[in-house]
């Protein structure tokens, strides 16, 4: 996991400059509160369009697998007429014109309703293969982001907890110094009485 250093480096060599992080404040929530609107910045012009691409290479893999369906389907169709044709010849069995029309017009109809079976459920199964990519991508990006929202949480907690201690330690140290001083002054008022 990365840590909010890891972004809050100067020094960022990213892909842009708008994912550094203004130095100006101390406040730890504001710090989380910048180092969460660069991440955003950073999805939105590195991970965005890479989702987007992917989805657009898994449609066009679809349409890729449609075509060649449907062509499959046209050469299983071409066999399926030539093995017909095997057999009426090897019966010696001879179709008039009105037979071969009405066959020739069954097969057809049997072709294109196969055709647009096989062009729909592929479809189909791209599109769920499609919202299986998004909810992938949506499931990762929603981990990842959990658990940079825990580091910084901890990372605010603990810069917090430093802020606290180091304020305490001005007040121990300023009490030391009155302290000192009185007793500097309480010395030296007996020592002149």
């Amino acid at each position: 996991m990365a840590f909010a250093e890891d972004f809050l480096k100067p020094e960022d060599t990213g892909p842009t400059k708008s994912n550094l992080i203004d130095y100006a404040g101390n406040d730890p929530q504001d710090m989380q509160a910048q180092v969460i609107r660069a991440q955003d910045r950073d999805y939105e012009e590195r991970f965005a369009p890479l989702e987007k691409e992917l989805i657009g290479m898994t449609k066009e893999s679809g349409n890729k697998q449609a075509n060649r369906a449907a062509k499959t389907l046209g050469q299983q169709n071409k066999i399926s007429r030539q093995a017909f044709k095997r057999d009426l010849s090897r019966t010696g069995v001879a179709l008039n014109q009105r037979q071969k029309a009405s066959l020739s017009k069954a097969r057809g109809l049997d072709a294109a309703r196969n055709q647009a079976n096989v062009e729909n459920l592929t479809r189909r199964r791209v599109k769920d293969e499609n919202m299986q990519s998004t909810a992938s991508l949506i499931g990762i990006g929603r981990n990842v982001q959990q658990g940079v929202n825990r580091d910084l949480s901890t990372a605010s907690s603990l810069q917090a907890g430093r802020e606290a201690a180091n304020a305490n330690a001005k007040a121990a140290d300023s009490a030391q110094k009155s302290q000192m001083a009185a007793s500097v002054a309480g010395l030296a008022l007996a020592f002149f009485l």
